[in-house]
């Protein structure tokens, strides 16, 4: 009776550790077909990382759709794999994990692979999920007394400033916004913007609404080397409008700057509002 156990025993323990071969097996041979798959979008080339797919996922993935995907997920050019693991399971394996990219982003990462045609191939891909926008918003109480009753004369409004000078407005203003951030001091920044605002908001005011926004991953600073694209405009109120973004990898920062001039003929930051977010797909097509 004995001996009967012990052979119970036995084939239990064998089946066990072939088990736990087999999914090792499994789980090794995906992890090698998922290295290459990566290694072809790493070196740009996603038509061969494709056809490594399932066909269901060809069926549901177009190859332009799958290229603009790659684009966003910023996966053409990554540096190493971080905190990867895997599951085995009903003839498939998960990997999960993050793909860190050269400028240090990590990207989460989660592939399906199952063998088909004696091959292991991609039956499904997630990346990071979609972006939220954030926005800061900033305006002077001279920005709402600018609506004008109808009985009110209205001036006419001052000539727009030379291009030159508006490009500077801008790139001074976001450059002294992200030396106020990275100092955590607005002092400087309130002295900045035009006299209407410095008296009915306190450098307190400035720091309770800036300095949160200090804490996302924005580096403003990388505004000193990059082309704006925007459009300027003096408004009939005498305000003028710079609105636009900055393509500052891997975020887009839209802006919206309004200035006002005063009697000293300068022209001071009246209104702020910024959204940094990842690019569109149609700004991704652009740039290609």
């Amino acid at each position: 009776m004995k001996r009967s156990y012990w052979i119970v025993g036995a084939v239990g323990v064998s089946l066990l550790f072939l088990g736990v071969a087999i999914n090792f097996l499994m789980s090794f041979a995906a992890s090698r077909a998922a290295d290459r798959f990566l290694d072809r979008l790493s070196e740009g080339k996603p038509a061969e990382a494709y056809s490594m797919t399932t066909r269901a996922y060809r069926q549901g993935m177009k190859p332009k759709d799958f290229a603009r995907m790659i684009r966003l997920w910023n996966l053409r050019s990554f540096s190493e794999k971080e905190d990867w693991e895997s599951q085995t399971g009903n003839s498939q394996v998960t990997l999960s994990g993050n793909i860190k990219t050269k400028t240090g982003q990590p990207v989460p990462l989660r592939m399906k692979l199952v063998k088909e045609e004696g091959e292991w191939r991609v039956a499904l891909l997630e990346g990071p999920p979609p972006p939220q926008i954030h926005y800061l918003t900033m305006n002077s109480f001279s920005n709402w007394r600018r609506r004008r009753g109808k009985e009110e004369t209205a001036t006419p409004p001052p000539a727009p400033p030379a291009q030159a000078e508006i490009n500077r407005l801008v790139r001074t203003t976001l450059l002294d916004l992200d030396k106020a951030l990275d100092k955590e001091d607005f002092k400087d920044f309130q002295a900045s913007v035009c006299e209407d605002w410095r008296e009915h908001a306190p450098i307190a005011m400035f720091e309770r609404q800036l300095r949160p926004r200090g804490e996302h991953d924005l580096d403003l600073g990388q505004v000193a080397k990059a082309e704006p694209v925007f459009e300027a405009k003096v408004r009939p109120d005498g305000v003028l409008t710079a609105d636009g973004k900055y393509m500052l990898s891997p975020n887009v920062l839209d802006f919206w700057l309004h200035y006002v001039q005063e009697p000293d003929k300068q022209w001071r930051l009246t209104s702020i509002r910024l959204g940094w977010r990842n690019r569109s797909p149609e700004e991704m097509d652009e740039e290609e």
